[in-house]
């Protein structure tokens, strides 16, 4: 058995922003403090495969694994026992190839940015959970370099990758403009590396 707390990876953009100008408008959306709470869930450590990612949404632990014919495993929180394996592997509709890190979005939606696609795919956890296995909403992004992306609100996108310019993208979905900006830790602060 493994133990697993609900509360494990949550992305602190902020750490690396902490000293920034309050101008920046990245900024303001990182501003919100949030209490996390931690449950000990039991799962069969077999179950997990070779995770890319999980997320707790609502009481429901969302694992993206690397190697599977079926990309999201779904627990329950409460009981540990999976609730679905689904989402094919695939460039075929409803079907992902390389997903990367789960973001909440809003109420029970949850994105996930394919690299190999470039696509920010939106997904239904009730849906899943029902068999619904279809995409809510995809994004369209054309973003080189880029390895994940957060829809920050409706039209802006940050995305964080290698970019040659600066650290991260700010995407305009309306006007598909791109604006690379570089963080305020540039240049690196062990530039001897």
């Amino acid at each position: 058995m493994m133990n697993l707390h609900s509360g494990l990876f949550y992305l602190s953009i902020t750490l690396f922003l902490c000293s920034a100008n309050a101008q920046e408008p990245v900024l303001s959306e990182f501003s919100k403090t949030v209490t996390v709470n931690s449950t000990v869930t039991k799962i069969q450590s077999l179950d997990i495969g070779e995770l890319v990612d999980m997320s707790v949404i609502d009481s429901v632990l969302v694992i993206n694994e690397m190697f599977n014919e079926n990309i999201f495993k779904l627990f329950s929180i409460t009981s540990g026992k999976m609730i679905c394996n689904c989402i094919r592997s695939g460039r075929g509709p409803n079907e992902m190839l390389y997903p990367d890190i789960i973001t909440k979005c809003k109420n029970d939606i949850f994105s996930t940015y394919d690299q190999n696609l470039k696509k920010l795919i939106y997904i239904s956890i009730n849906d899943l959970i029902k068999g619904n296995f279809q995409f809510r909403k995809i994004d369209k992004l054309e973003i080189p370099a880029a390895l994940k992306a957060y829809p920050i609100n409706d039209s802006m996108i940050i995305c964080t990758g290698v970019f040659e310019e600066g650290r991260y993208c700010l995407y305009n979905k309306q006007t598909k403009r791109k604006l690379i900006k570089k963080d305020l830790l540039w240049p690196p602060l062990h530039p001897e590396i």
